[in-house]
């Protein structure tokens, strides 16, 4: 069997890559990895064996473990015994996000750390034997809609999470400290990780002051058709999108056929369209980013999800943060996750924009009309975020008044949103992180 591989590897490989090992090991965790983890009693609680109760019992369960992140010492060779072979990454990476993610009696601080450690594995095994085609590339895909989506469920369980960390807070620092002194060693895996791109970066930084003089408006319907005919000019002449794509699976985001808050929600897309949408989005207001989807083919730059997500790309960059807001509820549930870190910085602009724009003495707005235009859960949501950013909140509504928002307060911290919520309940876990996997 590891002859096979090791026969279609050689065959994959161009002349340029021969320098490359193939892997030969079979499972989840090598052999010798196995053997010295159980000796020394470095099992993770997702790898001890379970009864048929479904308790965790406390012995490990070998066809459980997965082969842990580690960097190579300094001019140690890596052996071909410990290296596995894409169709075994396909594998261990479908058992990760399947199956694991999806365990209830693990906090998400475990699951998290435990998924987090085994993907950089399953990146340094892909790095190490140099593939790149097509099963590389849904196995990064599947690593990239995992970080999304941890993303958003950590914005608002990292208590559980930094508790966990603080355990191991000083071994993180030697391992930090060994890492700087075996630098020369570790240069490729370094230049690998910087080279991939990071989903869970924080949110791009807002333009400082320039809301002060801008004014929060719904926008006419006028303003809107010339903006989306300016986007159409910049992509070209948009017709229906070739069938090059129909190669690629499609995501449906409503399985069961519940229905979206907004009618209009894009149900389904292909894996290349959405990659693009998360890229837009993780990059809100990014110009190169938008030049750069501007450069991919018709068929992917004219999709609908990606038209959409550069229609919010425009209005963030007009100001129009109103627009953004309506044009999000109607993204699919993995991109409203890769949306929501924006969400809190959004609202905190529109409550500056229309502090200044709607300020007239002895009158008020609306608590349920603000908070449902701004995506708020309730309005006692909008009150405390009022009250945070020092704005006056009466029986009545909100009172705007200039000179009263605190420029100094800072932005809130994230939570989650019923609305995402309400979309992430349409698909099972296992399908929203791996669908190309899925058997």
């Amino acid at each position: 069997m590891c002859l096979v591989f090791q026969i279609m590897a050689g065959q994959e490989q161009s002349q340029d890559q021969h320098k490359h090992l193939v892997g030969i090991c079979m499972g989840m965790c090598p052999n010798a990895e196995v053997r010295l983890r159980q000796r020394e009693k470095m099992i993770h609680p997702l790898e001890m064996a379970i009864d048929c109760n479904g308790r965790r019992l406390n012995y490990p369960q070998a066809r459980a473990m997965v082969k842990v992140f580690s960097r190579p010492a300094a001019g140690q060779e890596v052996k071909a015994s410990d290296v596995r072979p894409v169709p075994v990454l396909m594998k261990t990476i479908k058992y990760l996000l399947t199956n694991v993610c999806c365990q209830n009696d693990i906090s998400w601080a475990l699951v998290y750390q435990f998924v987090y450690d085994r993907l950089q594995a399953i990146r340094q095994d892909l790095c190490v034997q140099g593939v790149r085609n097509s099963m590389a590339l849904q196995t990064y895909q599947a690593a990239v809609r995992f970080y999304v989506y941890a993303h958003y469920r950590t914005d608002t369980d990292l208590e559980d999470y930094i508790s966990f960390c603080g355990q191991d807070e000083e071994s993180e620092e030697d391992e930090e400290s060994d890492s700087d002194s075996d630098s020369d060693g570790d240069s490729d895996s370094k230049s690998d990780e910087g080279a991939e791109t990071k989903i869970v970066e924080d949110t791009k930084a807002s333009e400082k002051d320039r809301s002060s003089g801008e004014e929060f408006t719904v926008g006419s319907e006028e303003d809107n058709n010339k903006r989306e005919t300016h986007a159409a000019g910049c992509t070209g002449d948009c017709g229906e999108p070739d069938n090059l794509a129909e190669k690629e699976r499609v995501l449906p985001s409503d399985r069961n056929g519940k229905k979206q808050n907004n009618g209009d929600a894009i149900s389904c897309c292909t894996l290349r369209e959405e990659a693009v949408a998360l890229y837009m989005l993780v990059n809100l207001g990014n110009e190169e980013a938008i030049m750069n989807v501007l450069r991919l083919p018709q068929n992917i730059k004219c999709s609908k999800l990606v038209v959409l997500t550069l229609k919010m790309n425009i209005a963030w960059l007009t100001h129009n943060y109103y627009r953004v807001l309506t044009l999000s509820t109607r993204l699919p549930p993995l991109c409203q996750c890769a949306f929501h870190p924006h969400l809190n910085v959004i609202q905190r602009k529109s409550l500056e924009i229309i502090n200044q724009s709607h300020s007239c003495k002895g009158q008020s707005y609306s608590l349920d009309q603000l908070s449902e235009m701004l995506l708020y859960n309730t309005t006692d949501d909008l009150a405390e975020a009022c009250t945070h950013y020092g704005l006056l909140v009466g029986n009545e509504g909100v009172v705007f008044t200039k000179g009263t928002f605190n420029w100094e307060a800072p932005t809130m911290k994230p939570c989650h949103t019923r609305r995402i919520e309400d979309h992430l309940a349409t698909v099972p876990l296992s399908e929203l992180l791996i669908p190309t996997l899925r058997q």
